[in-house]
């Protein structure tokens, strides 16, 4: 394999991992109500397939909390609107948990409304959403949005050794040419 061909493998393996980002679009979901931690829990809810609108309906005790969905340049929203009558909630975890049945991760939280930033956390493959401490009213909405998700340091240090490979290669080849 010439130098050329490893080089241009590279940068198209680049370019590929760089397009790609966290998206949870076309995914089954199930969403699962949680109280009063985010591992107890509570009932069941809705499982779909994610598309921008109206995903489903969480009932809790009753009280219908509305699902929904939409996308806009790479990021996800979120949108949890309650049509309930007023309650505040004051445990550890009262909330919904989506999970991505077909194993793909739920990309970085980029920003949150309606309830703390730290009440909203991204578990891989998981997306945890608590209003714990929050009072609401019908019509209110809780909206979480996620990005792409940054690389992990493991990720860029295999990229830095590929690189550190090639360069070991390119200068192997030159010194084989010297000598001939």
């Amino acid at each position: 394999m010439t130098m050329k061909t490893l080089a241009l493998a590279a940068i198209a393996a680049t370019a590929i991992a760089g397009a790609a980002s966290a998206t949870t679009l076309g995914d089954t979901v199930n969403s699962t109500y949680h109280f009063p931690t985010h591992t107890s829990f509570y009932n069941g809810g809705p499982t779909f397939t994610v598309a921008p609108g109206v995903l489903g309906t969480q009932f809790v005790d009753g009280n219908p909390i509305i699902e929904s969905y939409s996308s806009s340049g790479g990021s996800e929203t979120y949108t949890f609107t309650f049509n309930t009558v007023s309650f505040t909630c004051c445990v550890a975890f009262n909330g919904i948990v989506l999970t991505d049945l077909t194993g793909a991760n739920f990309g970085a939280i980029t920003s949150v409304s309606g309830v703390p930033f730290g009440n909203a956390v991204s578990t891989g493959g998981g997306l945890e959403v608590s209003w714990a401490g929050q009072s609401f009213s019908s019509g209110d909405t809780v909206s979480v949005t996620l990005g792409t998700a940054v690389p992990e340091p493991a990720e860029w240090a295999l990229m830095i050794l590929g690189f550190a490979a090639i360069g070991g290669l390119a200068r192997r080849d030159r010194k084989v040419a010297v000598a001939a």
